[in-house]
């Protein structure tokens, strides 16, 4: 009888497969498995965090060119604008996901239609807001770039990003 594996081990073999990084063989290799337990392990797992994977190497290697050209400064800029706009990020989607739980905690099944599609238009425009769609692996962002439209921005503080205020 085949020895069960250790939960800890698929859940690392499931992490570097959603990489896209590895081929099964590679895998096999790496945990001294054989090729039919990692595709066993693997079927039917996609390569969900392949394009993170993608745009990491593209911003390290952004920062490696930097550091080659002696410019210290332009890196902590970078890496200091890129932090900032991950909390800015985060904060929003937080928001937005506040913004959409009230909308569906606000009907109920007796709720007219009409008040059904307000809820699903909130709901859906908080999505589009925390700008989550573009995160879902094999979805499609159309973009009109004939729309005329007017943006107002709000400048974030980190107070604000912290005590969850939007």
């Amino acid at each position: 009888m085949a020895k069960p594996l250790d939960p800890k081990k698929v859940k690392l073999i499931v992490a570097d497969w959603k990489t896209g990084a590895f081929t099964q063989r590679k895998l096999a290799e790496k945990y001294k498995l054989s090729n039919g337990a990692v595709a066993k392990i693997t079927k039917g797992i996609t390569h969900d965090n392949e394009q993170i994977v993608s745009k990491g190497v593209e911003y390290y290697r952004g920062l490696e060119v930097l550091r080659e050209q002696s410019h210290e400064q332009d890196i902590k800029a970078v890496i200091t604008v890129v932090e900032e706009k991950v909390l800015q990020l985060n904060w929003f989607n937080n928001a937005a996901m506040k913004v959409a739980e009230m909308a569906l905690n606000s009907v109920s099944e007796k709720s007219p239609p009409s008040d059904l599609k307000t809820v699903t238009d909130v709901f859906v425009g908080s999505m589009k807001a925390a700008q989550l769609v573009p995160y879902y692996p094999n979805s499609t962002t159309i973009t009109n770039t004939n729309a005329q439209q007017t943006v107002s921005e709000k400048i974030l503080t980190l107070d604000d990003m912290y005590s969850g205020n939007p």
